[in-house]
Protein backbone atom coordinates (compact mmCIF):
# COMPACT_ATOMS: atom_id res chain seq x y z
CA UNK A 1 0.00 0.00 0.00
CA UNK A 2 1.27 3.52 -0.96
CA UNK A 3 1.67 6.00 1.72
CA UNK A 4 -0.43 8.67 1.70
CA UNK A 5 -2.24 11.65 4.30
CA UNK A 6 -5.09 8.84 4.50
CA UNK A 7 -2.78 6.03 5.86
CA UNK A 8 0.53 7.18 6.52
CA UNK A 9 -0.40 6.33 10.59
CA UNK A 10 -0.36 2.51 9.76
CA UNK A 11 2.70 2.55 8.13
CA UNK A 12 6.24 2.54 9.25
CA UNK A 13 7.16 5.44 10.88
CA UNK A 14 11.02 4.93 11.90
CA UNK A 15 13.27 6.65 9.39
CA UNK A 16 11.05 9.12 8.45
CA UNK A 17 11.69 12.76 8.78
CA UNK A 18 9.50 14.34 10.89
CA UNK A 19 8.77 18.69 12.39
CA UNK A 20 7.25 18.67 15.93
CA UNK A 21 5.03 21.33 16.87
CA UNK A 22 3.15 22.57 19.62
CA UNK A 23 -0.49 22.71 19.80
CA UNK A 24 0.23 26.69 18.78
CA UNK A 25 1.97 25.25 15.52
CA UNK A 26 5.37 26.31 16.79
CA UNK A 27 7.72 24.30 15.76
CA UNK A 28 9.62 22.34 18.82
CA UNK A 29 12.13 19.51 17.89
CA UNK A 30 12.48 18.14 13.66
CA UNK A 31 14.86 14.78 13.06
CA UNK A 32 14.84 11.11 11.79
CA UNK A 33 12.38 8.99 13.91
CA UNK A 34 15.02 6.60 15.36
CA UNK A 35 11.99 4.64 17.23
CA UNK A 36 8.36 4.72 18.74
CA UNK A 37 6.76 2.93 21.43
CA UNK A 38 2.79 2.66 22.35
CA UNK A 39 2.84 6.81 23.94
CA UNK A 40 6.46 7.72 22.40
CA UNK A 41 8.14 8.72 19.31
CA UNK A 42 12.14 8.89 19.55
CA UNK A 43 13.70 11.53 17.08
CA UNK A 44 17.50 11.78 16.34
CA UNK A 45 19.18 15.09 15.28
CA UNK A 46 22.78 15.55 15.66
CA UNK A 47 23.58 12.29 17.39
CA UNK A 48 21.10 12.92 20.13
CA UNK A 49 17.64 11.63 20.87
CA UNK A 50 14.83 13.07 22.04
CA UNK A 51 11.88 10.87 23.62
CA UNK A 52 8.68 12.94 23.16
CA UNK A 53 5.35 12.12 23.93
CA UNK A 54 2.86 11.47 20.92
CA UNK A 55 -0.39 13.48 22.94
CA UNK A 56 2.06 16.56 23.72
CA UNK A 57 2.29 17.56 19.90
CA UNK A 58 1.26 17.42 15.99
CA UNK A 59 3.85 15.83 13.61
CA UNK A 60 4.49 17.11 9.81
CA UNK A 61 6.30 14.07 8.25
CA UNK A 62 7.84 14.09 5.34
CA UNK A 63 8.10 11.18 2.45
CA UNK A 64 8.65 11.39 -1.57
CA UNK A 65 8.62 14.91 -1.35
CA UNK A 66 5.25 15.09 0.47
CA UNK A 67 4.46 16.65 3.79
CA UNK A 68 1.58 14.60 5.74
CA UNK A 69 -0.09 16.42 9.39
CA UNK A 70 -0.90 14.22 12.03
CA UNK A 71 -2.35 14.74 15.60
CA UNK A 72 -0.08 12.72 17.77
CA UNK A 73 -3.27 11.09 19.48
CA UNK A 74 -3.95 9.13 15.98
CA UNK A 75 -0.74 7.79 16.86
CA UNK A 76 -1.40 6.59 20.28
CA UNK A 77 -0.90 3.05 20.45
CA UNK A 78 1.50 0.57 19.43
CA UNK A 79 2.98 0.38 15.81
CA UNK A 80 1.35 -2.66 14.26
CA UNK A 81 -1.97 -2.13 16.38
CA UNK A 82 -2.30 1.55 14.05
CA UNK A 83 -2.48 -0.93 11.22
CA UNK A 84 -5.46 -2.77 12.04
CA UNK A 85 -7.82 0.08 12.95
CA UNK A 86 -8.07 1.09 8.61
Amino acid sequence: MKISKYNIHAHELMGLYVKCIDKKGKLIHEGIVYNETKNQIWLKRDKMIKKLLKVSYDFIFNYNGQSFKLVGRKLIGEPEERAKKL
